[in-house]
C-alpha cells in the first residue's frame, strides 16, 4: 500500500486512505508531509488507483484497502508503532488519535495536524473543490448558506469537543464548519450502502440538502421523508431550501 500512497502523493497534494486518514503536502519546498486522521472519507482516488496499477475491479481494490486499515488498526489498537515503509510511522495516542511522525519520506518533514489547525490547510484542496469553498464565502447560494447553518446548528447541538460523525455530502466543507468528523456519503461505485458506511465509520448523523442532487437520488426516503427507518429521528428540518439532519440511533 506504501508503494501506491507514494505514488499518488508525487501528482497530488493530498492522499486520502479511507477509514484511515489523510497524507497532505503542506508545502512543496522545502516539501513537507502532514497526515490528518479527520479526512477519512472516501474520495475514490486510491481505490481507482490501486485498480489501475493491478487490473482488477474497483471492489477488489476496496478490499485491499479496507484489508490494510484493519491491519493498521488492529496494530495500533494494541499499543503498538505500524511503520509505513518510506513514509513513517503511526501510533495512536491516549484519545485514540491517530498520529504520524519520524517519517522517511525523501526531503519531508512529518507533522500531525489536528482539527483545530485543519482550515491552515484549506489550499491544498485539489482544484475542483476550492471553488466550492470561494463561492460558499463570496457569493453563496440559499442552499449553501444553509448547508453552513446546519453545520454551525449541529455543531452547537452536539456540544464543543464531541466525537460524533457525521455523513454529508461534502465532508470536508461540512467539517470546516461545523469542527465534526465528517465523512462522504456512500462510494456507489464500491457498493457500499448507506448501513454499510454508518456501521464501519459509527455514525451518528446524516446531512441531506438543497445543494446536491445527491441527497434527493441517493436517500429519496430519507429527503422526502417517506418510509424512514424507525432509528432515524429527524432533528433538524428546513423547508426551502430543504436541508435535513437525521440523528442515528
Amino acid at each position: 500500500m506504501e508503494k501506491y500512497l507514494i505514488e499518488l502523493l508525487e501528482t497530488n497534494n493530498r492522499v486520502i486512505v479511507p477509514d484511515l486518514g489523510a497524507f497532505i503536502i503542506r508545502q512543496q519546498e522545502p516539501r513537507e508531509l502532514v497526515f490528518n486522521d479527520l479526512l477519512a472519507f472516501n474520495d475514490g482516488m486510491l481505490t481507482s488507483h490501486i485498480k489501475q496499477q493491478e487490473g482488477i475491479s474497483m471492489s477488489n481494490a476496496q478490499v485491499k484497502i479496507e484489508e490494510f486499515v484493519d491491519q493498521v488498526k488492529k496494530v495500533l489498537t494494541q499499543g503498538d508503532i505500524y511503520h509505513l515503509e518510506n513514509l513513517g510511522y503511526l501510533k495512536m495516542d491516549d484519545t485514540s488519535k491517530i498520529e504520524f511522525s519520524e517519517t522517511k519520506f525523501p526531503t519531508v518533514r512529518a507533522e500531525v495536524v489536528s482539527a483545530a489547525t485543519l482550515s491552515q490547510y484549506e489550499d491544498l484542496e485539489e482544484p475542483q473543490e476550492q471553488p466550492e469553498k470561494d463561492t460558499m464565502e463570496e457569493t453563496p447560494s440559499p442552499a449553501a448558506e444553509e448547508y453552513v447553518n446546519a453545520a454551525h446548528w449541529l455543531s452547537d447541538y452536539v456540544g464543543e469537543g464531541s466525537r460524533s460523525v457525521v455523513v454529508a455530502r461534502k465532508p470536508l466543507v461540512f467539517y470546516y464548519f461545523s469542527k465534526l468528523k465528517t465523512v462522504s456519503f456512500p462510494n456507489i461505485y464500491a457498493n457500499n450502502t448507506l448501513e454499510y458506511t454508518i456501521v464501519n465509520s459509527n455514525v451518528s448523523y446524516i446531512v441531506l440538502d438543497s445543494m446536491f442532487p445527491e441527497s434527493q437520488e441517493y436517500f429519496p426516503d430519507l429527503y422526502f421523508e417517506t418510509g424512514v427507518p424507525n432509528n432515524f429521528k429527524l432533528i433538524y428540518k428546513v423547508e426551502n431550501p430543504k436541508t435535513l439532519i437525521y440523528y442515528i440511533e
